[in-house]
């Protein structure tokens, strides 16, 4: 028997196992009746050691389902330590200690990832509809849309489709719909989008690349020849950096303007950011009538 893996009490028993050798200190106990190795405990494995004891209708849905398919997600949101499982409207909700339980409809897809059952991707969009806000679920939405170097895993067709469904969040997922678009690279460049989009600015070519380089930047306004590059951890580095600024003056080599943001400028000055944007695309000719931006288009962490 593999003890490398979550398994269930009665299973070790049945091999032979000591009840003293289940409970020692190599091994903790997620839920009642399973053990796993100590310290091991990442997503998947708490997800593998709940389904030794779900039903087999249960599915991981919500943000569980969503970090399992690398969905992007709000900080506190993807820091949630109790685990999302559905079932079939009308059944038994799941009840355990770290799970919270709930119904789906009974047409929803189902799949096997790694041996986990959770909702495919168009089902796990919609039912985050209950737990996130607009703009995240746009995010989301977006990844799934896909962009030139990742597989899409929906459609726009279908997302918008499972949002005229009857479901909780609804009125979200169908205010989160129209502003979804393919070539999205990062959680970052879709808030950055519908932060300025919503605040009155033209909407940016996303990952344009730029005539006369090799280079491309996450939105751009080719008129104006302008552009936003969204400088996330990853450049903080002294070599990254230097990179970034030789790729900015060769871009500025062509005629275009790059202006770089931070996570300073997104979440914390959200309406200064929009404001810059605004004035730079003004001064290289392209007009441009500002707004204050609703409440779901400012970014949270």
């Amino acid at each position: 028997m593999d003890l490398s893996r979550p398994f269930r009490v009665a299973d070790a028993r049945a091999h032979g196992r000591s009840r003293a050798s289940i409970d020692s200190r190599y091994f903790e106990m997620p839920f009642h009746g399973i053990r796993a190795p100590r310290g091991a405990l990442d997503l998947v494995t708490r997800c593998r050691a709940f389904a030794l004891r779900m039903r087999s209708d249960a599915a991981f849905t919500g943000l569980t389902a969503a970090q399992l398919w690398g969905m992007p997600l709000p900080i506190g949101a993807a820091n949630l330590e109790r685990l999302h499982v559905s079932v079939p409207h009308g059944r038994p909700r799941p009840r355990s200690r770290g799970v919270i339980g709930s119904e789906r409809a009974a047409d929803v897809d189902v799949i096997d990832f790694e041996g986990i059952p959770v909702l495919g991707p168009v089902a796990t969009w919609a039912s985050l509809g209950a737990s996130l806000g607009v703009l995240d679920l746009v995010a989301v939405g977006d990844h799934l849309l896909g962009d030139a170097h990742r597989p899409a895993l929906a459609t726009a067709e279908q997302l918008t489709e499972v949002a005229r469904r009857r479901t909780r969040g609804a009125p979200r997922l169908r205010r989160a719909a129209p502003w979804m678009r393919f070539g999205s690279a990062s959680r970052p460049e879709t808030l950055s989008r519908v932060l300025l989009t919503a605040g009155g600015i033209p909407e940016p070519d996303l990952n344009c690349a730029i005539p006369g380089t090799w280079f491309t930047v996450d939105l751009a306004w080719p008129a104006a020849r302008f552009g936003i590059e969204y400088q996330g951890h990853h450049h903080d580095s002294a070599a990254q950096r230097a990179a970034d600024i030789r790729r900015q003056e060769l871009i500025h080599d062509e005629g275009w303007l790059l202006m770089e943001v931070t996570r300073v400028d997104l979440f914390d000055a959200p309406l200064a950011m929009l404001d810059r944007v605004a004035r730079r695309l003004s001064e290289r000719g392209m007009h441009v009538a500002p707004t204050n931006p609703p409440i779901w288009a400012l970014p949270r962490r």
